[in-house]
């Protein structure tokens, strides 16, 4: 891996030292360059855990990803920084479904610095966008206001959840148990070609902007800006290779 190049990918620019800080700048630029995006998946090509793979499509091609690819290359990104760094499983909520999806459903990451966990997630789509430090009961905030907290759940989970104005929503619950990266390949087998999975139903790329954040799928183009969202239809597949050149930079040859 070419860490100057990873850097570049992402807009760092900042200290290395493998802090809290630099941590918690390293997730949120990974954010706001890096889209979350199943494109591959409709397109008919194969993901596969590679993480050389994975970053010629990241940083050399300039695209996106899902969890076991982000958080895949990422992991690899903080070791190289000399951060601790561990993978570990997380189980993502279903509202439609009121459960949680099965284990390695999601692929998340645990940071230890200076005696302290944090969960540390790039591949999530719209979540955290700095580094939540494993207590629980603890309400904290991140950049943009969002508060989150990790509960106790059963059967050794721990729940992480968002609160909304007058509830909480619970978002994936995990067990901090270290994973190898073989672990998820079921789960990511099944996620890119099951017809159940939700990553078949249609097309999906969201990224993070200063101001908000841009999310295109196959019907829906959904701008945040400053607080206000716009919407607009997407009539037809030529018209959603337009709005993913446009707003993403992205092409994606048939």
């Amino acid at each position: 891996m070419n860490i100057l190049a990873y850097l570049q990918r992402i807009n760092y620019l900042g200290d290395l030292s493998p802090n809290l800080a630099t941590l918690t700048q390293l997730q949120m630029a990974h954010m706001l360059a890096v889209p979350f995006e199943n494109l591959d998946i409709h397109a008919g090509r194969e993901i596969r855990l590679d993480t050389k793979q994975i970053y010629q499509k990241v940083v050399e091609e300039k695209r996106g990803g899902f969890c076991y690819e982000l958080n895949g290359l990422y992991y690899d990104l903080l070791l190289e920084l000399g951060y601790e760094v561990r993978r570990i499983s997380a189980r993502v909520h279903s509202t439609e479904q009121q459960g949680y999806g099965a284990e390695y459903d999601h692929l998340a990451l645990i940071a230890t610095i200076d005696g302290k966990e944090y969960i540390t997630d790039v591949g999530y789509g719209e979540f955290l966008l700095c580094p939540l430090v494993f207590e629980i009961d603890i309400e904290q905030q991140d950049i943009r206001g969002a508060v989150y907290a990790i509960r106790t759940h059963k059967e050794g989970y721990f729940r992480i959840e968002k609160r909304l104005e007058s509830s909480w929503k619970p978002e994936y619950i995990f067990k901090p148990v270290a994973r190898d990266y073989e672990e998820f390949v079921p789960m990511c087998n099944y996620q890119q070609y099951d017809p159940t999975s939700y990553f078949q139903k249609q097309k999906l790329i969201s990224q993070l902007t200063p101001n908000g954040r841009v999310t295109l799928t196959s019907s829906k183009l959904k701008i945040l800006e400053n607080g206000k969202i716009s919407e607009r239809e997407v009539e037809s597949a030529q018209v959603f290779d337009q709005l993913l050149k446009t707003y993403f930079s992205i092409s994606i040859p048939s």
